[in-house]
C-alpha cells in the first residue's frame, strides 16, 4: 500500500527531462506528490515526489517551460512541462501555504491568546 492518500489528480501534462530521452512523459499533480511516469530506453519510468519534500521550485528564464524542483535533500530536477504556467502557479500557493503553517507570524503564545479569545466570545454570544 501506498504511503500517498491522495487519488485526485488537479493536473496531469506532458512533460520530458531536458537532457534524456522518455516517450509518452506524463506529470500528474496530486494534492501530497507529483509523479512522472513515462517509456524510457530501459522500460517503464516512475518517479514519485512527494510535495512536501520540495523545498522551493524556480522557472527557467532562458528555456522556455523548463521548471527546476529544489527538493530538501538538495537534489535539483528539471522539467519540461506543457502547462508550466498552471504548474507554477499551484506549487506557489502550495509552498507559500507551507511556510505560512511552519513559519506563523505570530507566537504559538498569541495564538493560543487569540483562539481562547475569540472561543470565549463565541460563547458569551450563543
Amino acid at each position: 500500500m501506498s504511503a500517498f492518500k491522495s487519488r485526485f489528480r488537479i493536473l496531469s501534462t506532458g512533460f520530458r527531462y531536458p537532457e534524456s530521452r522518455l516517450f509518452y512523459g506524463r506529470a500528474s499533480l496530486f494534492f501530497d506528490r507529483i509523479e512522472l511516469t513515462g517509456l524510457g530506453l530501459g522500460g517503464r519510468h516512475l518517479m514519485v515526489i512527494a510535495l512536501d519534500d520540495i523545498r522551493e521550485f524556480e522557472p527557467a528564464q532562458t528555456k522556455s517551460n523548463l521548471l527546476s524542483l529544489r527538493l530538501k535533500n538538495d537534489e535539483t530536477i528539471e522539467l519540461v512541462l506543457n502547462q508550466h504556467t498552471l504548474w507554477e502557479q499551484y506549487l506557489s500557493s502550495r509552498l507559500a501555504w507551507r511556510n505560512r503553517l511552519e513559519n506563523p507570524p505570530i507566537s504559538s503564545h498569541e495564538q493560543t491568546f487569540v483562539l481562547g479569545e475569540t472561543a470565549g466570545v463565541s460563547q458569551s454570544m450563543s
